[in-house]
């Protein structure tokens, strides 16, 4: 018999207005995380320490931060959707208490890292904490039950507990989270569109084994159109795909995949 290990997710969001939404974290064993926490107290870095204030991108605080990161944790997962296809696809389209860029990504995210799990041959389960989202979080989490049974059983079996939502001062490994969804959309939105190169953090972040995902918009219209049917949801399922590309240690290789 295959023994299951949870392990623990850590996910945050960073968003630009007319740019793109990131919903990215890091998966690691609860040790690693205790450790990540320690460490992080030890280093005097301060519990209210958020990217979105930060006066210098690369400064001490946000490379020390890194740092952490890099040593405890373990595999990388982000997805990204551009405002364009959120305004253009989806938003108006849906029902209200979905009608949000967060619960399409919050799906990815969590679908995407069962099949890295997958992909790696990793019989672990992953137990989700999120940073507080208010209403929208406690509605993502309402679909979370019906989409875990009709997930396939190579994902379903690596699915753990309901997903949770906490405050990222008082649960630091948000922080590591925060540091890669912020880094993500600011070279996205910024940097990317002057044809500047990754700075050392995410260049070294996304070299790192794990999984980056896009919501495109042809796969953002498949969800919309059955949201929108009038027959119940639970006769059509719901269509969850995003292009996803894996980071994988060698023989396998990065490879391009979509995934439902």
């Amino acid at each position: 018999m295959v023994m299951l290990e949870a392990v623990d997710g850590y996910a945050d969001d960073s968003a630009e207005r007319d740019g793109a939404y990131v919903l990215a974290g890091w998966t690691g064993t609860a040790p690693r995380w205790e450790d990540f926490s320690e460490e992080y107290e030890k280093a005097g870095l301060p519990r209210t320490l958020h990217m979105k204030t930060v006066r210098r991108p690369r400064g001490a605080r946000v490379r020390k931060l890194a740092e952490l990161t890099e040593r405890f944790a373990s595999y990388r997962i982000d997805c990204l959707l551009h405002q364009g296809n959120y305004d253009d696809i989806f938003k108006g389209k849906v029902p209200p208490e979905i009608d949000s860029p967060y619960f399409p990504l919050f799906f990815q995210v969590i679908l995407a890292t069962a099949r890295l799990l997958d992909r790696i041959g990793s019989d672990d389960t992953v137990d989700w904490i999120f940073d507080e989202q208010g209403d929208i979080g406690v509605e993502s989490v309402r679909w979370y039950y019906w989409i875990k049974e009709r997930a396939r059983p190579n994902l379903k079996r690596r699915l753990g507990a309901t997903p949770i939502f906490r405050d990222d001062n008082k649960l630091l490994p948000l922080k590591a989270a925060d540091l890669l969804a912020w880094q993500i959309r600011r070279h996205v939105t910024y940097e990317q569109p002057k044809g500047e190169p990754l700075n050392p953090i995410l260049d070294s972040f996304l070299a790192r084994h794990g999984v980056s995902c896009n919501m495109t918009g042809p796969y953002l219209a498949e969800m919309v159109k059955v949201l929108r049917k009038d027959q119940p949801i639970d006769q059509t399922g719901l269509i969850l795909k995003a292009q996803c590309r894996f980071f994988l240690a060698k023989p396998h290789g990065v490879k391009n995949a979509t995934h439902s």
